[in-house]
């Protein structure tokens, strides 16, 4: 257990290091307020469970992260017969946010080995790789949630912040169909922003 919070802090430190190198003051300070949203929430996690676990929701299997991926190709692809390269540049940035995303999630989960609410281990349930074995123990970080809030971000950024609406509600719903407990949720969609809010403000683009 103890290994386990060291591999989380250590990327705690990271990811407030890397906003604090990368992003501006004032997105910074939100980056902070983020970390200590997911750290207070583990805390929570087992009365939030409580809460939520009557509800019966099933929602998970249309929002798969494949379709999330294919969805932000198929605009990456879409964009090169749109003459908008404001479009063209924020689709690109949604698609490389999300590979960042996916690939720094599922590192996590594999290495963390934390159990799904629904396993009833209870939310202290760690095992330094178990992850590797079965998606039952890829509880932390949530991919839905990071990956959506990454896609997303950088649309949002440049056409409407009510597009945040939607990384709202699928991260939300991955606590309420008890596959993820709520600081899983956090820390999986404060890194999907802040990767997608870095590839927004960065300009990062390729041109083909």
């Amino acid at each position: 257990m103890k290994k386990i919070f060291l591999i989380i802090f250590f990327v705690i430190t990271f990811l407030v290091s890397f906003a604090e190198n990368n992003l501006k003051k004032d997105l910074f300070k939100k980056s902070l307020a983020g970390v200590s949203l997911s750290m207070g929430s583990y805390f929570f996690d087992e009365q939030i469970r409580n809460m939520t676990s009557d509800f019966g929701f099933e929602f998970g299997e249309i929002i798969d992260t494949k379709v999330m991926i294919g969805t932000s190709t198929a605009l990456y692809v879409s964009s090169y017969f749109i003459n908008d390269e404001y479009f063209s540049k924020t689709s690109f940035q949604s698609l490389s946010s999300s590979f960042i995303t996916g690939g720094t999630i599922l590192a996590l989960k594999l290495l963390v080995g934390r159990a799904r609410p629904y396993m009833n281990q209870g939310k202290d349930s760690f095992e330094l790789f178990r992850g590797i074995d079965s998606d039952d123990y890829r509880s932390f970080p949530s991919a839905h949630s990071g990956l959506s809030w990454a896609i997303t971000t950088p649309y949002a950024e440049r056409y409407s912040k009510w597009l945040y609406a939607i990384p709202t509600i699928i991260s939300g719903f991955r606590v309420i169909e008890d596959k993820h407990w709520t600081s899983d949720v956090v820390f999986g969609s404060l890194i999907g922003f802040l990767t997608g809010k870095m590839a927004y403000e960065k300009e990062f683009y390729i041109s083909f």
